[in-house]
């Protein structure tokens, strides 16, 4: 996931936990399978990012959330992500530079005021990544300033997750968690033929 994300400069990726959602065939499978674990509040929540795995996995399961976190950790490090912004900038064709409107010069520096705070790195990633398009590609300036103001949301988004992530793996490794009893399959209905 990581090379795939990182060779085609997508900056903002969408990664979560597999959930099986109900009246989906992946249900019915693992339902089938024995595999399902009854619907509780925290997996109705729809958090793809924490709430995932409702179901026994075919791997451990320490293992499939430590290679989450592998995922979340590269992919947002500040350097990864303003990297594939800049690469995003270089490869963009605009016709005409964008037309500054005045909310756009108050969000720039509002952007300029917390980019400080989003975390280690993220600043000096962001400077570096606003030279290079505005000497590469000054026309996707605007573009790669929007996208940047993302990563305010997303970089910490991602430390949280992580967190939580590594709360749940060590619930694991000191074996605080245990398996919910799946879900039973319902017995098939009987098929009556005619007399």
């Amino acid at each position: 996931m990581i090379a795939c994300i990182e060779d085609t400069a997508i900056p903002v990726c969408m990664v979560g936990l597999l959930y099986a959602l109900p009246t989906t065939q992946l249900t019915r499978r693992l339902l089938a399978e024995g595999r399902l674990f009854p619907a509780d509040d925290q997996t109705q929540s729809g958090d793809q990012c924490t709430a995932g795995l409702n179901f026994e996995t075919k791997r451990p399961r320490r293992d499939v959330l430590n290679d989450y976190r592998t995922v979340l950790k590269a992919i947002y490090d500040p350097v990864a992500y303003f990297g594939r912004v800049r690469r995003l900038g270089r490869m963009l064709k605009r016709e005409r530079a964008h037309r500054m409107i005045k909310g756009d010069l108050r969000s720039f520096a509002r952007l300029i005021l917390r980019i400080h705070r989003a975390g280690p790195g993220t600043a000096g990633q962001f400077w570096r990544m606003l030279i290079d398009c505005a000497l590469h590609n000054p026309k996707a300036v605007p573009y790669v300033i929007m996208t940047s103001a993302l990563y305010l949301h997303l970089g910490p988004f991602s430390r949280q997750v992580i967190a939580e992530i590594d709360r749940e793996i060590a619930n694991v490794d000191q074996g605080r968690w245990h398996a919910p009893v799946p879900q039973k399959s319902p017995a098939p209905m009987p098929v009556s033929v005619p007399a």
